[in-house]
């Protein structure tokens, strides 16, 4: 008889990250981890709904796009502007469809720098609500809420530059 032995919970680390629950119940309990970011992500994108797909597939297309670099506020933002977009929330899709096929995309706001008082501020602009989020050294500052006229003068001074 050949029995082999073996380390269960590195046998597992080589796969994917996990935490194991050790109890004497013999039953071992793995489970995925998650980012905190895509956490409060799929908390929020997912408050109302019943059927919220699946987390995994979420996380996978969550790693895999430009939006999980973005600030947690502006990510809300986007995702706001999205459900505004829908007739009634029950008809948004999964997150993973919505990370997959780019529905955010739409509703992504642009990196801008605006020039204020003698300062510059670098920050992401919303066309769709003229919502500012200001940020310095990858820190969220400020959320400010421009109007279009605002906006166009800013424009038309040449105090709004599009990076």
């Amino acid at each position: 008889d050949n029995v082999v032995y073996f380390n269960f919970e590195e046998y597992c680390k080589g796969f994917l990250s996990v935490s194991i629950n050790k109890e004497d119940d013999g039953f071992v309990e793995v489970k995925h981890k998650y980012t905190d970011d895509f956490e409060q992500v799929w908390k929020y994108y997912n408050s109302n709904k019943t059927n919220q797909g699946s987390k995994k597939n979420a996380y996978t297309k969550w790693k895999q796009k430009n939006i999980s670099k973005l600030p947690l506020p502006v990510v809300f933002e986007i995702i706001n502007l999205y459900r505004q977009s829908v007739s009634d929330i029950t008809y948004t899709k999964h997150l993973s469809t919505f990370l997959s096929q780019e529905i955010y995309e739409p509703f992504s706001p642009d990196l801008v720098e605006i020039m204020s008082d003698g300062t510059i501020w670098k920050g992401y602009l919303f066309k769709a609500n003229y919502t500012f989020y200001t940020f310095n050294e990858n820190k969220l500052i400020k959320k400010i809420v421009l109007s279009k006229d605002e906006v166009d003068m800013l424009q038309k001074e040449g105090l709004l530059k599009w990076l």
